[in-house]
């Protein structure tokens, strides 16, 4: 490349370019002088726009008082991070999960009303919960509890065509064949405040009523009911086994040839006379305990994998040949609709419940294949439940 003619202009003292037009005399035309590549290039250098070196920022520090400020930095500390406590460092606590009450007595809640039961014969579903609640037992009306989910879950599953209010419960059998029991009758704030003796004692009762009324399905509101109910109706009916021999076997006399050797003193009770001086050494013969109560054996609950919804188990009840009443009952559980219960929302238990609502015709026309569940036998009497136990 050749050399490049560049114009180059003058400019004045104070920076002001002169213009060859004006015919002043300190204006001069512009004179073309020839440079070289190289020169024209280094000239460009000059007007090149150099950007600053980018300088990483300072690390910020979280803020704090200024007294904590004083105690934790020093003078010349400033680019040093403080090193926090606990309670600093996260000053909002984790919240902690209410704990459960403990057991009350009956007293404690003799004040508030004990809920009737709505049952009769042949209906389709019977609603199990495990007790009344506070509210409910105040008001004397079953899940009455404005957070409650069940008068919600039958209406939007479809099992009542109308949200029917807690204070309409008694209306169930008529309009909808529906019932409602508990398994035990006295109320509590929460569950927790039943002792598990109680959820035991409350089985035959239900067992009574499910025989008497026998319906095509009882639902059980919560798993725990229906485990308590499950193992409980097997253990009843399960053979009952006398006392081991041991428990009622005299204490045997030592042998005569240790009698010499023996120095225990002579026995004074008002149940053993004053023995002989010859047999003074000998350990008295205590009489045979009266025979102990018969004992149950363990539960045999037969094996099975737990799922929500219809259980393989049925009940089945003596043919009457009455088309109102049920040869044999289902067993079906869902969640509890307490809303204390956040593992399952309140859609999810109107799912469970759409399950039950398809399975309530098909119960009632003898299409639910049950030939393969397990018979839970029913006991339809306290008497038998009293005499063997």
């Amino acid at each position: 490349m050749g050399p490049v003619q560049v114009c180059v202009e003058e400019a004045s003292d104070d920076g002001e370019l002169l213009d060859p037009e004006r015919g002043d005399e300190e204006s001069q035309p512009c004179t073309p002088a020839t440079v070289s590549v190289e020169q024209f290039r280094t000239r460009l250098e000059g007007f090149k726009f150099n950007s600053p070196a980018k300088t990483p920022s300072p690390r910020k520090r979280p803020r704090v008082d200024s007294d904590v400020d004083e105690q934790l930095h020093g003078p010349g500390d400033d680019d040093v991070l403080p090193v926090l406590t606990s309670s600093q460092a996260s000053p909002w606590k984790k919240s902690r999960k209410r704990p459960s009450r403990p057991y009350a007595p009956p007293e404690k809640y003799e004040h508030l009303h004990m809920l009737p039961d709505y049952l009769q014969p042949g209906l389709d579903v019977v609603f199990c919960g495990i007790n009344p609640g506070r509210t409910s037992a105040e008001i004397g009306h079953h899940y009455a509890h404005s957070t409650n989910h069940f008068w919600l879950g039958l209406h939007q599953s479809g099992l009542t065509g109308t949200l029917v209010p807690p204070q309409e419960d008694y209306t169930l059998p008529e309009r909808f064949n529906f019932g409602l029991t508990n398994l035990v009758d006295r109320p509590t704030a929460e569950q927790s405040e039943l002792s598990a003796n109680e959820m035991r004692t409350g089985v035959p009762t239900l067992m009574t009523k499910l025989a008497k009324h026998r319906p095509r399905i009882v639902c059980f509101l919560s798993k725990g009911i229906w485990e308590t109910f499950l193992r409980e109706a097997y253990r009843l009916a399960a053979p009952s086994t006398p006392a081991s021999p041991s428990s009622s076997s005299p204490i045997p006399t030592p042998p005569s040839g240790q009698l010499a050797q023996s120095r225990t003193p002579p026995v004074k009770s008002k149940y053993f006379g004053s023995p002989p001086a010859a047999e003074a050494d000998v350990l008295p013969q205590l009489p045979a305990a009266p025979p102990s109560p018969r004992k149950r054996s363990p539960a045999k609950v037969p094996r099975h994998t737990f799922a929500w919804g219809l259980q393989p188990f049925k009940a089945v009840h003596r043919h009457t040949g009455a088309a109102e009443v049920a040869d044999e009952t289902l067993f079906f559980v869902v969640p509890s609709p307490s809303a204390r219960v956040v593992a399952y929302q309140w859609w999810d238990k109107v799912a469970f419940f759409k399950r039950l609502r398809e399975l309530i015709p098909e119960a009632r026309e003898g299409r639910v294949d049950a030939s393969a569940h397990h018979v839970l036998p029913l006991t339809t009497t306290k008497s038998v439940y009293f005499m063997n136990t």
